[in-house]
This record gives C-alpha cells, sequence and structure tokens, in this order.
C-alpha cells in the first residue's frame, strides 16, 4: 500500500496505518523539517506526508524513499526502545 508521488515541487507519500502510527510518521517528519516542509495527515485507511523541500537542490526523485528508510529505521527504535 506504500506509495511515492514525486511531482516538481513536492513529494506525497501513502504510508499503511497498519504498519506504522502516526507516531512514528511525524517523529520521521521532525527529521525532515529542517530541509523540508512537512505535512502529515491521517485518515481511516491511509497516513499521508506531504514534503515540500525548502532548496531545489533536493532530489524530489529519491526524497520519497529516503523517508521510508528513516520511517523503518523509526519504527525499530520505537519498538526496541533504543
Amino acid at each position: 500500500m506504500e506509495r511515492v508521488n514525486a511531482k516538481k515541487d513536492e513529494v506525497r507519500i501513502e504510508v499503511n496505518p497498519n504498519f506504522y502510527n502516526i507516531d512514528c510518521v511525524r517523529k520521521t517528519g521532525k527529521l525532515f523539517s529542517e530541509s523540508c516542509k512537512v505535512s502529515v495527515r491521517k485518515t481511516n485507511d491511509i497516513i499521508e506526508v506531504v514534503l515540500k523541500p525548502k532548496s531545489k537542490k533536493e532530489n524530489i526523485g529519491m526524497l520519497g524513499y529516503e523517508f521510508y528508510n528513516h520511517l523503518l529505521n523509526t519504527a525499530k527504535e520505537m519498538r526496541t526502545g533504543i
């Protein structure tokens, strides 16, 4: 269910709430808040994250996948208490 949709100036990411809770997604979003404007919205079926880079130097095509990598690491840290 996870999807990354990269456009010219933003990345929209769909996260499955059955695998990642909203707190984990928000914590990951904070990691990106220095380089991006981050918006997190939850519905019943999905958690949507929108990343809008503050700099034109960001690689839009890779940004969403970087978010997923950090999300996975954050979830692991939260589960193990690191």
